[in-house]
């Protein structure tokens, strides 16, 4: 099992975490424009809180997705950065199933069709009636998922996990071990090392170890229908059911 140090880690703690992760120090990030060293420090420090405007400024700072680090820093995804179409969940569902025998060229062009759909005005989306509150990892994975439009069993689908062993994780009652981590992380599109430091956990020692059959880059085309309208990802559903 994972060692994890906090439920809930700090946002300071969470952010060195990060930052160790790339090799960056405050310094780095306080030479970007719109972030200023000493409100850097109070947050590494925990001595402030982060607000909206900075999680956006370092989500783009880190290459994180900006809805995923308002999750983890405990603070409402503002519903620009949620996915569109949250009604479409059971669509994005049956192409994760039906992709996940595609062979890698054709997963590309699916990803590819996807990201040609993307609207030049981004559209407002739909209402969403599952927000995820709480603490700890469940609450965490409860978020990146609804962040991603992904259902348990799409993620048992990518990850090749069972349903059962995600709804533990899922209400709590399981600590993730090293490879469930790394096999979410892919299944994510995350980075691995992120995602122990999101869920406040050690990396192991010995390394990090691949006991799951991940299906490459399942994870980027799940994130690539975010932006999309439920008709739209019925398109891409198609084109799955259509392979050249």
């Amino acid at each position: 099992m994972v060692t994890a140090m906090s439920d809930a880690p700090g946002f300071g703690v969470l952010l060195q975490r990060l930052l160790d992760n790339r090799g960056l120090y405050a310094d780095h990030l306080a030479r970007l424009p719109d972030l200023d060293r000493d409100e850097l420090e109070l947050l590494l420090r925990g001595s402030l809180e982060p607000h909206p405007v900075l999680l956006r400024t370092l989500a783009t700072a880190l290459a994180l997705r900006p809805a995923d680090l308002f999750a983890a820093s405990g603070w409402p995804v503002p519903v620009e950065l949620r996915p569109v179409a949250p009604q479409a969940r059971p669509q994005v569902t049956e192409l994760v199933l039906l992709a996940r025998g595609c062979e890698p060229a054709e997963l590309l062009r699916l990803r590819r069709f996807a990201r040609s759909l993307w609207p030049t005005q981004p559209e407002p989306p739909a209402a969403a009636d599952d927000l995820v509150t709480g603490n700890g990892f469940g609450a965490l994975l409860g978020a990146l998922l609804a962040n991603r439009n992904l259902s348990t069993p799409g993620l048992a689908a990518i990850t090749g996990l069972t349903e059962g062993a995600l709804t533990r994780l899922l209400t709590g009652d399981r600590t993730p071990a090293p490879d469930q981590l790394t096999a979410l992380a892919e299944a994510l599109d995350l980075r691995v090392d992120d995602l122990f430091a999101l869920a406040g956990a050690a990396l192991p020692e010995s390394g990090l170890t691949y006991a799951y059959p991940v299906r490459p880059h399942l994870g980027g085309l799940v994130g690539d229908l975010v932006p999309l309208p439920a008709t739209r990802i019925d398109w891409v559903l198609a084109q799955a059911h259509n392979p050249r």
